[in-house]
């Protein structure tokens, strides 16, 4: 060993080449696989998460029946500005003839045109009105004030009583012990007879006070959303419930015959309402000038058609402002000749009968049939009325949507019910693009380049995939009739076996899923059709259970293993590294020594000759 070595640059370069050489035939080798095992699991997890996305997109394509993704129908007019229509799965392929004669409206009311300033006739105190539309009812209480009031002044009372009703439901007065049975009942909020969500049931005892009962109904209601229950303390110690729905669209129902016990008869809480719903759900008032000087109030009902008509009973609330009793029972219309409007008369703006100047009753009663309220189409060559512009009742699956009346000679529309053809493409094309996504990513991680392998050469679970994957481009469907599509060249669709699928004829594909809706969903979601079986056969590696899941753990517990290792490995060559530092360090002190002793008995010039015996 040259003396040169023992300097520390040369002990560096020992210890470092000790290192070295150590690191190359322990650890890197070690090295190698863990990075080869990490680069598995990764592979696995695209794998994974790819095929996945390609189950998702065929969750829809196996769907049968209504649900089935090649049942989704589209509906198109051949004029769009009379009436357009949408369809769902439901719909049959047909073809409907429509013409619209008459829109749905609201149902509206008109005061009269009253000076603004001019005195009200209306008396102070509380007043009353029912408003009814359809099947609901609202009973509003108008507080006028102990103040004479103009006209505009009352026609604002009236807007804001309306446009800010709820529903509200009051029990009778009752203090005391409620000896009745025990029981309970159900209070209905806006469920409308279709669901039992708004449903709530609530019990009761014999022998508990009615303030208790009360106290216990709300606590019982507390939680229920778009209701409020409370107990109302009158100054003469007696209570009463009130239920008060927070949303005007809300009703309320409280039906008697839900009681099993006595409660809410006519001797206890006096409570039997039946859809009982804000005012402001049921219309909207406003109140505007027709000229400099003048009010004048309109009632316009929420929903449009002649089942949804105004029905309107008040003591001289209404009176005042020109709404009679007369023209309220008898729905007159605010007109003198049955043609123009009188816009200073009060009225209904669409009744069909009215009182001519000299008081004369002349035109026609309103009736379910007669009138002008609802819509009234030509459907197939059937005349038919209904309460809204938006019909789902004539054709299963179908909405129509009516935009304008037409003229004698505007052409009928027909309205076409036909396969969405774009969108059944579109479920196609998805699977083909999820497809290719997971094929090609293994096809290409499988391959050799320029002598490097993928990361999936030779791998068996990816070629099994990658031959399952294969088998769906080119196999065809056992269990199809003869003569029906049983492989996807047959509707255009080509296999590669270097890049996957391709939508090579698009003109074919697309005349398949017009023509032959059925064979290209047997295509797809027959027992042997693709989507059922691809669904069936990825089971088998994904999930928890998995083949990728547990092929993946196996090799990620081999990537800790070897971190491991290679950490045990790395100390070990350290330890030993080290050890070989200090021997070096050793040989470098003694020979420091060694020549300090030289210099002292030979002199400086003699140092060469004890030098030479470490060369």
């Amino acid at each position: 060993m040259a003396v040169d070595a023992l300097t520390t640059s040369g002990i560096n370069s020992l210890v470092e080449s000790y290192t070295k050489s150590q690191t190359t035939s322990r650890v890197d080798p070690l090295t190698t696989k863990k990075t080869k095992y990490s680069n598995l699991s990764s592979a696995y997890t695209t794998i994974s998460s790819k095929l996945s996305s390609l189950k998702s997109s065929l969750a829809d394509l196996k769907e049968t029946g209504e649900s089935s993704a090649f049942n989704t129908k589209t509906a198109t007019a051949s004029d769009s500005t009379y009436v357009t229509a949408t369809s769902d799965e439901t719909a049959s392929v047909s073809s409907y003839q429509i013409r619209v004669n008459q829109l749905a409206k609201e149902d509206t009311v008109v005061s009269s045109t009253l000076s603004s300033t001019d005195t009200s006739s209306i008396t102070t105190g509380v007043h009353t009105l029912k408003i009814q539309s359809g099947d609901y009812t609202s009973n509003v209480t108008v507080d006028m004030g102990t103040s004479t009031l103009t006209n505009a002044e009352a026609m604002a009372k009236i807007q804001s009583a309306i446009n800010s009703d709820k529903a509200v439901v009051q029990s009778s007065s009752v203090s005391g012990t409620y000896t009745g049975a025990s029981g309970s009942f159900t209070i209905d909020l806006n469920t409308d007879g279709s669901t039992s969500n708004g449903k709530t049931t609530v019990t009761y005892n014999s022998g508990d006070s009615y303030s208790d009962i009360i106290d216990s109904i709300a606590t019982q209601l507390k939680d229920v959303t778009g209701l409020t229950a409370e107990k109302v303390t009158n100054s003469d110690g007696t209570y009463k419930l009130q239920l008060t729905a927070t949303d005007s669209s809300k009703y309320i129902t409280v039906d008697q015959s839900t009681d099993t016990g006595n409660l809410l008869n006519s001797s206890n809480l006096n409570i039997n309402v039946d859809k009982e719903m804000g005012a402001s759900g049921l219309s909207n008032v406003s109140v505007f000038s027709p000229s400099t000087g003048t009010s004048k109030l309109t009632l316009t009902a929420a929903k449009t058609g002649y089942d949804n008509k105004l029905v309107i009973t008040s003591d001289n609330a209404f009176d005042s402002i020109g709404l009679t009793s007369d023209i309220l029972t008898n729905r007159y219309k605010n007109t003198d000749d049955g043609a123009t409007t009188n816009d200073t008369k009060a009225g209904f703006t669409l009744g069909t009968q009215y009182k001519d100047a000299s008081g004369t009753v002349k035109g026609t009663a309103e009736t379910s049939t007669s009138n002008n309220l609802n819509a009234k189409i030509e459907f197939n060559g059937m005349n038919l009325q209904r309460n809204s512009n938006s019909i789902d009742d004539l054709a299963t699956g179908v909405t129509f949507s009516l935009n304008s009346t037409m003229s004698s000679d505007d052409t009928t529309t027909t309205i076409s019910v036909k396969t969405d053809t774009a969108s059944v493409k579109s479920e196609i094309s998805g699977f083909i693009d999820k497809f290719n996504d997971v094929y090609t990513y293994i096809k290409e991680s499988s391959a050799s380049a320029d002598g490097v392998n993928g990361v999936l050469h030779s791998d068996s679970i990816a070629s099994s995939v990658l031959n399952m994957l294969s088998s769906v481009g080119y196999s065809k469907i056992s269990g199809i009739s003869a003569g029906n599509i049983s492989q996807l060249s047959a509707i255009g669709i080509s296999f590669s076996s270097d890049t996957g699928l391709t939508i090579s004829d698009s003109t074919t594909l697309e005349d398949a899923i017009k023509d032959k809706p059925d064979q290209v969903a047997a295509l797809f979601n027959s027992t042997n059709g693709i989507a059922t079986t691809l669904t069936e056969s990825l089971k088998m590696y994904l999930g928890s259970a998995g083949t990728i899941a547990q092929t993946k753990s196996s090799y990620d517990d081999s990537v800790t293993t070897l971190s491991d290792k290679i950490d045990s490995v790395n100390t070990s060559i350290d330890k030993s590294a080290e050890i070989l530092r200090n021997k070096y360090q050793a040989l470098q002190t003694q020979l420091a020594t060694l020549l300090s002793n030289e210099s002292s008995l030979l002199g400086t010039d003699s140092s060469s000759t004890i030098s030479s015996l470490f060369s």
